[in-house]
């Protein structure tokens, strides 16, 4: 057996070794996924120009949590369209609220760490140390964008921008007219 072909006879194992473990890494950095219907969620393109608000879940101290589109985030109370209605939450009753800020990308960034692992196959010896790294990345950024796509915090000046109405619900606005914009999925 020449050098070269005893070089490149492991490789075809660590190949696929490297090509199942890329899709679990994938899969696990994908756990903290969002609670919002995707069509709540905006492509992180859209979120600039989005006028409605973002999709909360508030988790309150006691009792059920409540879903739905953030209308305002006031010093004292937090406001949503839940359902069919506007639902106020005096701030020191909620627990926590999540917010979701745009939809991950991790379809993408799975896929571009798949063609990035298997181009590895190129570099010869070298794989060895690429496949992983390739691996190691994509799983690195995979997570990351999963937890900057949502927030979660009780703070309302944290909250303000991410509502419909950021500098807080107007005195002018009559909220029997109040609308929500985003639907909820139907059960």
């Amino acid at each position: 057996m020449r050098c070269a072909e005893r070089v490149r006879a492991p490789l075809g194992p660590v190949l696929r070794r490297a090509a199942r473990l890329v899709p679990g890494m994938l899969l696990l950095a994908s756990c903290r996924a969002s609670h919002a219907p995707r069509a709540a969620v905006p492509r992180p393109a859209d979120v600039p120009t989005r006028v409605e608000g973002s999709w909360v879940v508030v988790t309150p101290v006691a009792g059920a949590f409540i879903a739905g589109e953030l209308i305002a985030a006031h010093a004292d109370t937090i406001f949503l369209w839940s359902g069919d209605a506007l639902v106020s939450t005096p701030m020191r009753a909620v627990r926590r609220v999540e917010l979701s800020r745009y939809r991950a990308n991790t379809a993408a960034i799975a896929t571009g760490t798949l063609l990035g692992v298997l181009s590895t196959v190129s570099h010869g010896f070298w794989l060895i140390l690429t496949a992983p790294i390739w691996a190691l990345t994509g799983t690195i950024t995979a997570v990351s964008d999963t937890r900057n796509a949502t927030l979660e915090t009780t703070n309302p000046g944290t909250l303000a921008p991410w509502a419909r109405f950021p500098a807080g619900l107007p005195s002018s606005v009559d909220r029997r007219q109040l609308r929500g914009v985003i639907r909820p999925p139907a059960p």
